[in-house]
């Protein structure tokens, strides 16, 4: 049987679910943890249902028709940013009109934006603006996603604060009978006023005029915490009906202006809305292999589809980031880098081309280790246009020399990556270029802003602290119906000093309050996210201090409506201030996800070193323990920022 469902909203059905057939259990087959109701029919895959997923480079696009320069321009070569096109259409009249046109309607909506109408509006300006304006850009990029996430934060902190009003109202009035005329008392003001105060105003939407915020987002900027990357990628459609898609890729770094570069991937052989339909396609046939009954072809179909899940995770590497994908991984700190990266920006500034910058050209050489012949020369192209076959032949000089150097490079920054509703529900912290490094997802910027107010006020935070590995609370086998699960963890966790939980039943709502404000770790191992026991609004009313681990099906999965953006019970910890939120995208079974968990949870809390154990260091590392190490080891994601051991 499955593990619940793990959406917000949605309980588990009250009874409870049947033992597996044991014919079929005995043979060795593992237990699906299902989701309950499959979503609407996909979209037609444009890949092989049964093939692997090709990535061959993409030829450049002629022009679709002609006229003068910087009109009627078709898409160019896959890899051209866009600072290679504003130089020639920054003047372009109808252009200018364009962006006065959105401009207006992102005035207009700024102060309590719908989406997803402001969500388009923003990407769309960015993608007029280019990286000619890049903290400009930047901005838009951040204010497009997690639109509704903020509404209902905002909605939630002032709800928080009504509350702590009407406490501190009680408290104050007792005072005031205690106090006598002769006496002279000094109500102390509440750090939670301050608190929650900063809270809000990270959140809010502010209603001053859209273009005249850059100095206000610079300061935000200033907020990322050191030795720390965010990477915002979201998609633009320029035509209806997903026609004309385009990739916008964003990065954030404290001290730095944002780099911005536009990928559009319409005339890639892998487009981005051809890898979301041979997901959906994955995931709707592992549902169906699942009910198979005979051993060998259960093993097989899932094989089957682990290859190709493998094959649509290196895709987002080579098909759709292709040369720009050093723009996901921390500033590689080798000299000998910087010196190229400046001595080729001012090659290519003297040869007329001044959008290039020396962060730009540093960023994506990071990755040498990782650029292929091809990347490199659309690299060329993409920084130098039509000189660039002659940048070529340096660039792959350049390249040579330097991936063996950062290919050995291991960077102890930690990766955030924002992604808009479509792309989040890919695997991307599995392709090869981020192995073994920290990556972590957030629902928007603004969420780390608001994880930063915390750090700052309050004094006791595991974020600060560090976990205490004796401070755990578990839930394991809520519903009763996993044997293996319960078997496998059961006598571990109870050999475990001050480790405190249930077994094969769930814990009651005031229990499971109690461990979320007030334990380190908080680890459940059943159906779904446990949403049955403590449903999304009470829990983000919560003030959560515990790093949340919940390897059910799809705990992280964030359901979609329509072009609403997606919902799921991950965003109310979020909203709770929870630290870390470790679960899964889609559906799994029981043992390997076991595997991966056992694997986790014992190489982390094992572990020791002078400056705490890091999770997000064992993640990767655990990704190999399952069997199907795509299909299964991609599904564990975390939210949040990264945690270590005291």
């Amino acid at each position: 049987e499955g593990r619940g469902k793990g959406r917000t909203g949605r309980r588990a059905r009250p009874t409870p679910a049947p033992a597996p057939n044991r014919d079929i259990a005995e043979r060795g087959k593992e237990v699906t943890r299902r989701r309950g109701k499959a979503k609407a029919a996909p979209r037609k895959a444009v890949l092989g249902r049964g093939g692997p997923v090709r990535c061959e480079s993409a030829p450049q696009r002629e022009t679709e028709s002609t006229g003068s320069e910087g009109e009627g321009r078709g898409l160019r070569d896959p890899r051209i940013p866009a600072s290679t096109v504003e130089t020639q259409n920054d003047d372009d009249p109808g252009l200018e009109r364009v962006r006065l046109a959105l401009w207006e309607g992102v005035g207009l909506l700024c102060h309590c934006p719908p989406c997803p109408l402001y969500a388009s509006l923003c990407r769309l300006l960015a993608l007029c603006l280019g990286s000619g304006h890049p903290l400009t850009t930047g901005r838009l990029l951040t204010q497009s996603l997690g639109i509704t996430a903020r509404h209902q934060m905002g909605q939630n902190l002032h709800r928080k604060a009504l509350r702590q009003r009407k406490v501190r109202g009680t408290d104050l009035v007792s005072s005031l009978q205690g106090l006598s005329l002769g006496e002279q008392g000094e109500i102390e003001p509440d750090p939670q006023d301050s608190y929650l105060s900063e809270l809000q105003s990270a959140f809010e939407f502010s209603a001053s005029d859209p273009r005249d915020r850059d100095e206000a987002f610079r300061h935000q900027l200033e907020n990322i915490p050191q030795d720390t990357v965010v990477c915002v990628l979201t998609l633009a459609r320029v035509r209806p009906r997903g026609r004309g898609e385009v990739l916008l890729l964003c990065r954030l770094e404290k001290g730095r202006d944002p780099l911005t570069v536009q990928i559009p991937t319409e005339g890639l052989q892998v487009t981005v809305s051809s890898l979301l339909a041979e997901f959906d396609t994955i995931l709707k046939e592992q549902k169906e292999i699942s009910n198979v009954t005979e051993l060998k072809a259960w093993w097989e179909g899932r094989t089957s589809l682990d290859q190709r899940m493998k094959a649509l995770v290196e895709s987002l590497e080579t098909g759709v980031l292709g040369c720009w994908k050093g723009l996901l991984l921390p500033p590689c700190p080798l000299p000998l880098l910087q010196q190229e990266a400046a001595s080729l920006t001012n090659v290519l500034q003297a040869n007329g081309n001044q959008q290039v910058t020396e962060e730009l050209i540093a960023a994506a050489l990071s990755a040498s280790h990782r650029l292929s012949p091809e990347e490199v020369l659309s690299l060329a192209r993409g920084l130098a246009g039509n000189r660039g076959p002659e940048v070529g032949e340096r660039l792959r000089d350049i390249v040579e020399r330097l991936g063996p150097l950062t290919g050995d490079l291991q960077s102890p920054a930690q990766i955030i990556l924002m992604l808009d509703k479509d792309l989040q529900r890919l695997p991307w912290e599995t392709i090869p270029l981020l192995k073994g490094q920290r990556v972590s997802r957030l629902p928007s910027f603004h969420f780390l802003l608001g994880y930063m107010v915390t750090r700052k006020h309050q004094l006791k935070s595991v974020l600060k602290d560090g976990i205490d590995p004796g401070n755990v609370f578990y839930v394991l086998n809520p519903q009763g119906n996993l044997p293996n699960t319960e078997k496998t963890f059961k006598a571990w966790f109870q050999r475990k000093a001050g480790w405190d939980g249930v077994v094969g039943c769930g814990p009651s709502q005031e229990q499971l309050r109690t461990v979320l404000c007030n334990r380190d770790l908080y680890v459940y191992a059943g159906h779904g996210a446990g949403v049955r026991f403590l449903e999304g609004q009470e829990i983000q009313k919560l003030s959560c201090r515990a790093a949340s681990l919940l390897v059910g099906c799809s705990s992280a999965s964030l359901a979609l409506r329509g072009e609403l953006e997606g919902a799921g019970i991950v965003l109310q910890y979020l909203m709770a201030g929870c630290p870390l939120f470790l679960g899964n995208l889609w559906d799994v079974t029981d043992k390997d996800i076991d595997r991966y968990m056992e694997h986790l949870l014992k190489g982390w809390l094992g572990s020791r070193t002078p400056d705490g154990s890091s999770l997000l260091d064992h993640l990767s590392r655990a990704r190999q323990a399952p069997k199907l190490k795509y299909l299964i080891g991609a599904s564990p994601v975390v939210y949040g920022l990264n945690v270590c051991l005291r």
